[in-house]
């Protein structure tokens, strides 16, 4: 799956993975290992990835101290204008930040990335994990919020018109495909810095499609924002059974799950205005139609009424 998914990297990793690691590792030399995830933690903006993150790297398997995200499949692989060489990235990406040396010790560590841009952010697309509706448009309205001085419900609702009019152009010339995969329908053209909008990430089934094109249904575990936040430790348990980790006694999840939730916004706002939150439902209702006809799972049988 590493060769199908970048096939430049066979060259910084031997011909046959490692069988007595857990975690996917190839020998370099005799004296060093190159390693990829084991897992991939991905989602959307405000989805909930760090607190998940958090909780999950608790697990005695996991290797704890790795940086959450390094976006490497989607902005570092390929490159961004202020990325360094691609070289250098590419060694980055398969030494996984110096981590081989940490699971070297005992072969059932295991190491995993929880950049969220790995799940929608491919803007060489031309070469999974979901809010709630109600938890997308308040983690959209927050995230805006997080990222720009400017938050107040009016900015808001002008930048939602605003976008909603550059993304309804693009459907008039380009496939909604095409157009969840803009980068400048998520960013302000005066820069990656000033956040504009970030409409096209809620446009969930687009992306899982293309996963699924990859990966296998059974290869995915696909989360529900408020379904985490109610029901953290059943789901914390079967996330560890997903990724074939030990058990761990019912008093220690319980634990981890009184953890506060991480990366949570600081500052207080206004409530979204409701004219703005008609205009988003009604924009993603379809879309969510098509997710739901993906997933079979009444969980994602979202209805607004």
């Amino acid at each position: 799956m590493v060769q199908l998914m970048a096939p430049e990297i066979s060259n910084f990793i031997g011909k046959e993975r490692l069988k007595n690691y857990k975690n996917p590792c190839w020998a370099r030399t005799p004296l060093s290992i190159s390693c990829v995830p084991y897992f991939f933690l991905l989602g959307v903006t405000k989805c909930g990835t760090s607190d998940i993150y958090e909780k999950l790297v608790k697990h005695p398997q996991i290797v704890d101290g790795v940086k959450k995200e390094s976006h490497w499949w989607t902005q570092r692989r390929l490159g961004r204008p202020s990325v360094a060489s691609f070289e250098k990235e590419l060694k980055r990406g398969v030494q996984f930040l110096g981590v081989p040396n940490r699971i070297q010790e005992k072969s059932m560590k295991v190491i995993g990335d929880g950049s969220p841009s790995t799940f929608w952010d491919n803007h060489n697309w031309r070469s999974i994990f979901p809010n709630h509706p109600e938890d997308r448009l308040t983690s959209m309205y927050s995230g805006y919020n997080f990222f720009t001085s400017r938050h107040s419900p009016e900015v808001f609702h002008e930048k939602v018109v605003e976008r909603l009019a550059i993304f309804n152009k693009c459907l008039s010339v380009n496939s909604l495909r095409a157009c969840a995969y803009q980068d400048i329908l998520t960013f302000s053209p005066v820069g990656r810095d000033k956040p504009a909008m970030q409409l096209r990430m809620g446009i969930y089934h687009v992306f899982l499609q293309d996963w699924l094109e990859v990966y296998p249904n059974e290869q995915l575990f696909v989360l529900e924002l408020t379904d985490w936040q109610q029901n953290c430790l059943p789901l914390l348990r079967q996330l560890y059974h997903f990724l074939e980790l030990e058990p761990l006694p019912e008093s220690r999840l319980a634990q981890f799950c009184k953890a506060p939730a991480r990366n949570k916004a600081k500052h207080r706002t206004k409530p979204m205005l409701d004219k703005t939150r008609l205009l988003l439902e009604e924009f993603y209702k379809p879309y969510n139609k098509k997710l739901y006809e993906i997933l079979k799972d009444q969980k994602f049988n979202w209805d607004y009424t």
